[in-house]
């Protein structure tokens, strides 16, 4: 805990005035207390909390099995039960020390990702994934469930956070949780790196796509190959209509359950027909909630187009789609409460949807602007855009007149997600005024551009 930079749990002894006025036992010295215990089968340890004094920093003990020879065949594997149930406990008797009463989904979610740091080599979370109500196996759950299953399955979501920024913003939201609930905290940590809690949600359901047969380690989750494919809301292959081919469909088609919760998803499959040159034209709706819509496409190369969140519609197209083995539309609700959020979509084949170069990757990209309003006093603005596949990308900023403000971003870019900051001054270093910008991003080439612009207000 040391090296990863965490406070060390509060212990029993601090309060030894008190036990000793209630006779009771602190175990002696200041010292960490654990016990040793034959356990029932179905408990491999657990950490308690002691009341002893108030508050939501709590000293505790924990208790483990004294063989596991109940649920492990043998030596070797009851020694690693033994070693991840300490990492996973021990990391509960730290999380008491930053906020004894925080939400249980984050407890959990974060203490089995301890497991990982400390023994990496068992993965016993794998146990998890396939069978537990989890973002895998029940993706329309919300993020912030606590059922027994899902906040244990959950772990991929610190995973996701881990890899895609580093392992001390799991210790920065601990943090936060001091003085914030769970999700404020996660926000608030996502925020201090250039991100926040919708934007990287909808990142995480994407990259949700790519485990099983369909794993890319190097740019998504790195145990992937290793974890369940995502349960799907919908699933459409090739049903050609008439002379035309027509490839025509809408939905959703689910039970009104499986409709996302807050903090949820549910993932549509499209099965391209690599008969028919052309791509996929996806018309969503958002019937009620905000959603963040995004498509991966799993194939000879991977793809993301993701769209900024939305309470709307949005049109989301997919070049050359015989790429791809499949095409998957991903609806992520970013709506914090609520449940049963609604939507529909269309979907139709287009023989005049083709990239312009030998790769096909689509050309689609996202920009997202925050803090909106930007106040000078807050620090400069981040902006975070998105390239669909390599080439030249111009990010600018104008005035409400079109007049050119500032030059951001010009030159080639590799495909992934960036981003990059504003003061509040033009191209000659000069303050602007107050006022709203735009904010434009161009990716391609003469052949075929994409252009997305966003709104930003700059208040001195």
């Amino acid at each position: 805990m040391e090296e990863l930079g965490y406070r060390p749990p509060p212990v029993d002894y601090d309060h030894h005035d008190r036990y000793a006025a209630m006779d009771a036992d602190d175990g002696g010295d200041g010292l960490y207390d654990v016990y040793i215990t034959d356990l029932p089968s179905q408990f491999s340890g657990y950490t308690r909390p002691e009341a002893v004094t108030t508050g939501a920093v709590l000293p505790s003990y924990i208790v483990v099995d004294n063989d596991y020879a109940e649920s492990r065949r043998t030596v070797e594997k009851a020694l690693d039960l033994l070693r991840i149930t300490v990492a996973h406990e021990y990391f509960h008797a730290v999380q008491f020390g930053y906020d004894a009463g925080e939400e249980a989904f984050w407890l959990e979610q974060s203490a089995v990702w301890m497991e990982e740091q400390v023994y990496d080599e068992v993965d016993d979370y794998l146990t998890y994934l396939p069978t537990f109500s989890g973002f895998l196996t029940e993706p329309w759950v919300s993020l912030d469930t606590s059922n027994g299953e899902h906040e244990y399955a959950g772990v991929i979501w610190p995973l996701y956070l881990e890899k895609r920024h580093d392992r001390d913003l799991i210790r920065g939201i601990w943090e936060r949780a001091r003085t914030s609930r769970a999700l404020d905290a996660i926000d608030e940590g996502l925020r201090s790196v250039g991100s926040d809690l919708k934007s990287a949600f909808q990142e995480f359901t994407t990259w949700n796509v790519f485990t099983g047969d369909r794993a890319n380690a190097d740019r998504f989750h790195e145990e992937g190959a290793a974890w369940p494919q995502v349960e799907l809301g919908g699933l459409h292959e090739p049903d050609l209509q008439g002379a035309s081919g027509t490839y025509l469909f809408d939905g959703p088609r689910i039970p009104a359950h499986q409709y996302p919760d807050h903090l949820a998803a549910n993932y549509i499959r499209f099965v391209p027909d690599p008969s028919l040159p052309g791509g996929l034209r996806i018309d969503f709706t958002g019937i009620s909630g905000e959603w963040g819509v995004s498509v991966a496409a799993s194939g000879d190369v991977d793809t993301v187009i993701t769209v900024p969140a939305t309470r709307g519609g949005v049109t989301i197209e997919v070049p050359d789609w015989a790429r791809y083995e499949t095409v998957m539309l991903v609806v992520a609700s970013l709506d914090r409460t609520g449940d049963g959020f609604e939507y529909a979509y269309t979907a139709a084949f287009d023989p005049g949807l083709t990239g312009d170069d030998e790769t096909g990757r689509p050309i689609a990209a996202s920009l997202t602007t925050y803090p909106n309003p930007f106040y000078l006093s807050s620090g400069p603005a981040t902006v975070r855009y998105e390239v669909g596949r390599p080439g030249e990308v111009q990010l600018t900023l104008y005035n409400v007149m079109g007049r050119k403000v500032r030059t951001l971003v010009d030159g080639n870019h590799a495909e992934g997600t960036f981003t990059t900051t504003w003061d509040g001054k033009d191209d000659g270093g000069r303050r602007v005024a107050s006022g709203v910008y735009l904010c434009r991003m161009t990716t391609g080439g003469t052949a075929e551009r994409f252009e997305v612009t966003r709104k930003l207000l700059f208040l001195k």
